[in-house]
C-alpha cells in the first residue's frame, strides 16, 4: 500500500511548482531555490544582507541543535516518520546533507533527548519556509518597482 501522504503531496507539489515556473520572474525564482537550498541566501540576494545572516543562523543553529539533542539520529526516513521525512525536505542542503551523512545511524537505545531534537530539526526546517517567503517577498517587491520603472 501506498503512503497516503505521498498520494496527496506529490500532485499538489507538482500543480504547485508548475505555477512557480510560469508566474514568477527569474530574479524571484533564483531568491527561492537558493534561499531553499542554503538557508538565508535568498535575502542575501537580493540584498538583505543582515536580515539574511540572522535568519539562515537561526535555522541553521535551531537544526544542529536539533542534531546534537538526538546524537544525529533525528532526520526520518518516509518509511519511519513520513511526516517529518517531507518536514525535513523544506530544510534544503542542510537537511539533504545531515540525511545522508547520518543514514547509517541508527536508534539502538532511546535518548531522552530524542523528541526534543527531533523537533528543533523539524521546526527548523520548515521555520526555513517562512524565510524563504520573506526573502521572495523581497524579490516580488523588487520585481515590481522595476516593471514600474520601465512602463513610465
Amino acid at each position: 500500500m501506498q503512503n497516503p501522504i505521498l498520494i496527496i503531496a506529490v500532485p499538489l507539489v507538482l500543480v504547485m511548482a508548475l505555477r512557480f515556473f510560469t508566474t514568477t520572474t527569474a530574479l524571484e525564482r533564483r531568491v527561492v531555490i537558493l534561499g531553499w537550498l542554503i538557508p538565508g541566501a535568498g535575502h542575501l540576494l537580493v540584498g538583505q544582507r543582515k536580515r539574511g545572516l540572522i535568519l539562515g543562523g537561526l535555522v541553521i543553529v535551531t537544526f544542529l541543535a536539533g542534531m546534537f539533542l538526538s546524537d544525529f539520529r533525528n532526520i526520518s526516513p518516509f518509511d519511519r516518520h513520513p511526516i517529518w521525512a517531507v518536514a525535513h525536505l523544506f530544510g534544503g542542503l542542510v537537511s539533504m546533507l545531515a540525511a545522508f551523512f547520518t543514514r547509517h545511524l541508527y536508534i539502538e537505545e532511546m535518548n531522552p533527548f530524542y523528541d526534543v531534537g527531533c523537533l528543533y530539526s523539524g521546526v527548523a526546517a520548515l521555520l526555513n519556509i517562512i524565510v524563504v517567503i520573506d526573502a521572495y517577498d523581497f524579490a516580488h517587491e523588487r520585481s515590481e518597482e522595476t516593471a514600474g520603472e520601465t512602463t513610465e
